[in-house]
């Protein structure tokens, strides 16, 4: 009998034919080493092949840092000794770009430190917006149900089985089928740790009311579930959620949450970083970022577009997020704002328009209370 190979990744989703031969067995190949350059890919071009890098011990990652123009007292050898044991060279080395005249280990170590201060309290900030998110969410779907959707075949709690509170073109391409292939996989491979879901396949059939399952919904599948919604749906949630965001903006919104997140959760660089994200601002927050600015129209375009590429964009959509929470999370807010101010101050290295902040930063991320 003859063999038919497919890709992992050409049959990674659910809910897709493939053609399947009487005379022939289906052998599913898994990825490899070296990484193939993908076949529809217009950005990248394969290269002459170069040898890998041979990896260098401590003393010579020290010579390489001095070749790179790094200074060392003989205390700060010893130091740097000491952290590239724990903190990977190549991590390190990237803030050497962004170091002014003084380019000693201890200043590169200076800026290493703000980043990862920066992505510690990102990651300790996100999570009340992704609860706030979650909880609203469920709670507008399931006791709205009467205009949303005139079906009563389902329970409310199980509104987001109901595709007609999904976009029509979500569903006639099979993404709401796969969303759900992937949120269910998680339920059940969960249920014998997670108390809640076990107790609904026990006493509820497997049924899993909204509420429960937002829970387990990282911060991606939150956003292709808000993403796929039907567009009134959304709006109305929003008009519930807030006044002052637009329903247009929440997509943007989440998915530049979803982004931080991913971010810090990688542990991966926030200092003067280009962010693959482009949330369109309040009208309000975009005049105050930019008064008192004067550039033709093509200079401030130009600003502009760095501008929404940045981790200030990330911190104002983090800010607006905790506009809606209560005031002991705005206080939480403020603290990190007056942390964040005492750590650029006490870092001198820190060039803040590397992360887009304008001069009165401080003034547009501080809540008055």
């Amino acid at each position: 009998m003859s063999k038919k190979t497919m890709l992992i990744s050409d049959v990674s989703k659910p809910y897709q034919d493939i053609e399947v031969y009487p005379d022939k067995n289906l052998f599913i190949d898994g990825y490899k080493f070296p990484i193939p350059i993908k076949q529809k890919s217009k950005k990248i071009e394969i290269k002459e092949a170069k040898e890998i890098k041979i990896p260098k011990k401590i003393p010579e990652m020290i010579v390489q840092f001095k070749d790179h123009g790094i200074t060392f007292t003989s205390s700060e050898e010893v130091l740097a000794g000491e952290i590239l044991r724990t903190i990977n060279y190549y991590r390190l080395s990237v803030f050497m770009l962004y170091l002014k005249e003084d380019k000693s280990f201890s200043n590169l170590l200076k800026l290493y430190e703000f980043d990862s201060f920066l992505r510690m309290s990102i990651n300790r900030l996100i999570p009340s917006i992704e609860v706030l998110l979650k909880t609203n969410l469920a709670y507008f779907l399931s006791t709205n149900r009467e205009i949303l959707t005139n079906d009563r075949i389902l329970p409310s709690g199980l509104i987001y089985l109901d595709k007609t509170i999904y976009k029509e073109r979500h569903l006639n391409n099979k993404d709401v089928d796969r969303w759900y292939s992937k949120v269910a996989e998680e339920l059940f491979k969960k249920q014998e740790k997670d108390v809640m879901i076990k107790h609904h396949v026990e006493y509820y059939s497997g049924h899993i009311p909204i509420w429960v399952m937002v829970e387990h919904l990282t911060i991606g599948e939150l956003s292709s579930f808000i993403t796929y919604l039907d567009r009134p749906i959304r709006k109305k949630w929003m008009d519930q959620l807030s006044e002052e965001i637009p329903q247009r903006l929440i997509i943007e919104w989440v998915k530049t949450i979803q982004i931080l997140r991913n971010t810090g959760a990688h542990c991966s660089r926030f200092y003067s970083k280009y962010f693959n994200f482009n949330p369109t601002m309040l009208k309000m927050d975009e005049e105050l970022i930019f008064k008192n600015i004067e550039y033709d129209k093509e200079q401030l375009s130009l600003i502009k577009s760095k501008f929404s590429h940045s981790v200030f964009a990330g911190l104002l959509v983090m800010k607006n997020f905790y506009m809606l929470l209560g005031i002991t999370e705005r206080e939480n807010w403020n603290v990190f704002v007056e942390k964040l101010e005492n750590k650029i101050t006490d870092t001198p290295e820190v060039n803040i328009s590397n992360m887009s902040f304008p001069k009165h930063w401080k003034e547009i991320l501080i809540f008055e209370i």
